[in-house]
């Protein structure tokens, strides 16, 4: 299982991917398009067997969290 916090943003999104113990696993960011947001969807899979395993927080522009579980 992994926790993706993503910080969005109108130019660009910042991301971090972290264990359940909070260790760092990749950080980044991705460019503000569907492309590149998919792209960053697709590489979750590296780090995990099925979507089921990937909790995220979303920071939205007014600077609520909001956490999305799947």
């Amino acid at each position: 299982m992994i926790i993706v916090g993503l910080d969005w943003s109108r130019s660009k999104h910042d991301f971090v991917i972290m264990d359940l113990q909070g260790k760092g696993v990749e950080r980044g960011a991705v460019a503000h398009n569907a492309n590149a947001v998919e792209e960053l969807a697709t590489g979750l899979g590296h780090h995990v067997s099925g979507v089921e395993q990937v909790h995220v927080g979303l920071e939205l522009n007014n600077g609520v969290l909001q956490p999305l579980f799947h």
